[in-house]
C-alpha cells in the first residue's frame, strides 16, 4: 500500500496515527490541567445542563474534529498551499449567500472592501490552480 495507508516511506504519514497521537498528547496534557483547575475552583462546571454538554461535544466533533480531518486529507491530496488557499474560499461563499438571501448589510454601509477582498481571493485561488 501507499505511505498514507500506514507504515510506508516517501515522507507520507498515516492520518489515523497522526490524529491518534494528537489525541493522546491533548488528553495527557488537558486532563491533568483541568483537574488542577477544578481542584483550585477555577472552572466550576457542576451546574451546566446536560443539553449544554451535548452541544459542546457535538460542536467539538463537527467543528474541530471533522474540519481538521478533512483539511489534513486535503493537504495530503492537493498540497498545503492549495488546501489553505482553498479554505479561504469560505469568505466569497459567505458573501454570495448573503447576497442571495438579502442579508448583505455591507452593501448599504458602503463597505466595498468586502467585495474587493472576495474577488481577490477568488482570482488568487484560480491563478494558483492554473
Amino acid at each position: 500500500g501507499s505511505g498514507s495507508e500506514g507504515g510506508g516511506g516517501g515522507g507520507e504519514i498515516d492520518m489515523s496515527m497522526f490524529w491518534g497521537w494528537m489525541g493522546v498528547v491533548n488528553l495527557s496534557v488537558m486532563v491533568p490541567t483541568n483537574l488542577v483547575c477544578w481542584r483550585l475552583g477555577l472552572n466550576d462546571i457542576q451546574g451546566l445542563p446536560l443539553e449544554l454538554w451535548g452541544m459542546a461535544v457535538l460542536k467539538g466533533l463537527m467543528d474541530n474534529l471533522l474540519s481538521n480531518l478533512t483539511w489534513s486529507y486535503a493537504v495530503l491530496y492537493i498540497g498545503p498551499t492549495s488546501a489553505n488557499v482553498g479554505m479561504s474560499i469560505q469568505t466569497p461563499m459567505v458573501l454570495l449567500v448573503d447576497l442571495c438571501s438579502g442579508h448583505a448589510s455591507y452593501l448599504t454601509t458602503g463597505a466595498a472592501s468586502a467585495l474587493t477582498g472576495a474577488a481577490a481571493i477568488m482570482v488568487g485561488f484560480l491563478l494558483l490552480n492554473l
